[in-house]
C-alpha cells in the first residue's frame, strides 16, 4: 500500500504559495507527494525554485515532485528526495501554444526507481498523448504523475481524455495535479485526480478535487489490487512488442 498526495492550490504569488505549503503540508503524512504545476512560475528563477523545495525536502522521507518549471527553454519536472533530485523530466510533445512562445522539446521519457515504486512524470501537454504513457508503462512504471497546465474554463472531458486513459490503458496508478488561479495574466482551471486501473466496484478515479478547491488530495493505492486486475487482464500480452522493441526500444 502506498499512500499517495496532491496539493491543490489557486496561484496568486510566491509569498501566498509558500504559506499554502507551511499550512497545508507541514505535518503531512505521505508516501508520494506531489505539488502544483508551474509553480516555478512564482518564483525569481529555476534556481531559486529548485532550491526552495530541496530545502523543504530534507529530512521528510516522501517522495516529492514539486509541480514543474521552465529552464533552458524547457518545461520540466523533478523528483526529489530528502534533500536531492533523483530524476529529472522535459516535457516531450507542444501544444501550438507551447511552440508559439519558443518553448524546447525534450527527447527522452524514463521511469525513476524510487521508494514507492517506479514513477515516471508527463508534464503539461504530455499528458494528452498515449504514446507517452505507453512508453513509461513498457519501462515498468507503477505510478506516473501527470501535471495538467490547461488555460481557460475547466473541461472535465477533456481532462479525462488525457490521464485517466493513459491509466486504463497501461495498468498504472497515476497522482494527477492541476494548476488552478492566475499567473503571469493567465488563468488555468483543473481538477486534482488520483487514478487507478479499472476493478471491480471502481470507476478508476480513487479521489477527486473540484477544480479552484485547495488543500491536500490523498488515496492509498492498492498494489495488490493492480496485480490482480493484471494477472485477469494482461493488457501488454496482447501488444505487438517485438514492433515496440523495434521502435522504441522497449
Amino acid at each position: 500500500m502506498v499512500k499517495a498526495c496532491a496539493l491543490q492550490l489557486r496561484f496568486e504569488n510566491k509569498e501566498k504559495y509558500i504559506e499554502d505549503i507551511k499550512k497545508y503540508i507541514r505535518d503531512i503524512k505521505a508516501d508520494i507527494l506531489v505539488l502544483p504545476p508551474l509553480a516555478g512560475l512564482l518564483f525569481s528563477s529555476s534556481a531559486e525554485y529548485l532550491q526552495f523545495h530541496l530545502e523543504f525536502s530534507k529530512g521528510k522521507d516522501f517522495v516529492l515532485v514539486p509541480g514543474s518549471f521552465f529552464e533552458d527553454g524547457y518545461h520540466k519536472a523533478v523528483i526529489m528526495q530528502r534533500g536531492r533530485i533523483l530524476h529529472t523530466q522535459c516535457q516531450t510533445h507542444l501544444s501550438a501554444q507551447d511552440a508559439r512562445n519558443g518553448l524546447k522539446r525534450g527527447d527522452e521519457l524514463d521511469i525513476c526507481s524510487t521508494a514507492v515504486g517506479n514513477v515516471g512524470i508527463l508534464v503539461g501537454n504530455d499528458c494528452f498523448h498515449p504514446q507517452t504513457g505507453r512508453i513509461l508503462g513498457l519501462q515498468g512504471a507503477d505510478i506516473v504523475v501527470g501535471l495538467y497546465t490547461v488555460e481557460g474554463d475547466y473541461n472535465r472531458w477533456l481532462q479525462l481524455s488525457g490521464i485517466w486513459q493513459q491509466v486504463q490503458q497501461n495498468q498504472f496508478f497515476a497522482v494527477e495535479c492541476a494548476a488552478n488561479g492566475r499567473i503571469r495574466d493567465k488563468i488555468y482551471a483543473g481538477r486534482s485526480i488520483i487514478h487507478n486501473p479499472i476493478w471491480e466496484g471502481s470507476n478508476g478515479i480513487l479521489g477527486e478535487m473540484k477544480e479552484g478547491e485547495e488543500g491536500v488530495l490523498a488515496a492509498v493505492l492498492d498494489f495488490e489490487k493492480r496485480n490482480e486486475i493484471k494477472a485477469v487482464y494482461p493488457l501488454y500480452k496482447y501488444l505487438n512488442r517485438k514492433l515496440y522493441k523495434k521502435e522504441w526500444g522497449y
